[in-house]
């Protein structure tokens, strides 16, 4: 795709990683059990700016051995985002089963 409209000398440069979650794991975004998805949750609250008018997004890739189960999504985000400042935002968050991705969205109102 790069290749229709640039040139470079490809060995160069290292071929893109296959798996698709080199981003993920080059970013510290990879949790391996619940506490560590909480954890990641709990900073990301921490730092979010739900004062300014842009969305938050959070994404993260669990490569757990347990399966979570969809409840104890529901139970840590409701637990955890009842804690902070949303008064005027409404979220979102959904589960990619194929991927393992999870996907938290609060959009600004």
């Amino acid at each position: 795709m790069m290749s229709a409209t640039h040139q470079w000398k490809r060995e160069n440069y290292n071929a893109a990683v296959s798996d698709g979650v080199h981003y993920f794991r080059q970013n510290d975004l990879v949790v391996f059990d619940i506490d560590q998805l909480n954890d990641k949750l709990q900073k990301f609250l921490m730092i979010s700016d739900f004062e300014d008018d842009r969305d938050d997004q959070l994404e993260l890739l669990y490569e757990g051995t347990e399966p979570v189960q969809q409840e104890q999504f529901d139970e840590m985000f409701k637990t955890a985002l009842a804690g902070s400042n949303l008064n005027r935002r409404h979220f979102s968050y959904q589960v990619s089963a194929d991927k393992n991705v999870l996907q938290l969205i609060i959009m600004a109102e």
